[in-house]
């Protein structure tokens, strides 16, 4: 499973543009830092999974947990490059509702954004 996190991370990371989280330090602090990467997803873009296309299953609730903890946002980010088609969805209708009031959670992310839409 460790593995599997790591590969996940790593692409992720590097779809992201966050080359330091791709490469995070071994042993103890990798998997303390695997642990959060896995703590954060179960909790926050779980609720987004199931259901069918016409359901914003768990947005709401995303939102509200967001909006609470910014710190939440670059993991509802990732959301965007989830191999579930729901969760992305899902995760882009979240940061869609949460950008129309606090546009700045974007900042960090608006040359990816940009990239990403060029190709």
């Amino acid at each position: 499973m460790v593995d599997s996190v790591r590969e996940w991370l790593q692409r992720t990371s590097l779809q992201l543009g966050c080359q330091e989280a791709a490469e995070p330090q071994r042993g103890t602090r990798l998997n303390s830092f695997l642990g959060k990467i896995i703590d954060f997803m179960n909790s926050l873009l779980q609720q987004l999974k199931g259901g069918d296309r016409r359901s914003i299953r768990g947005v709401s609730e995303v939102v509200r947990q967001v909006m609470a903890d910014p710190g939440l946002f670059p993991v509802l980010f990732a959301g965007m490059v989830d191999p579930d088609p729901l969760v992305r969805m899902r995760s882009a209708d979240a940061i869609e509702k949460i950008t129309a009031s606090q546009s700045e959670y974007l900042g960090p992310y608006k040359k990816r954004l940009i990239g990403c839409r060029a190709v």
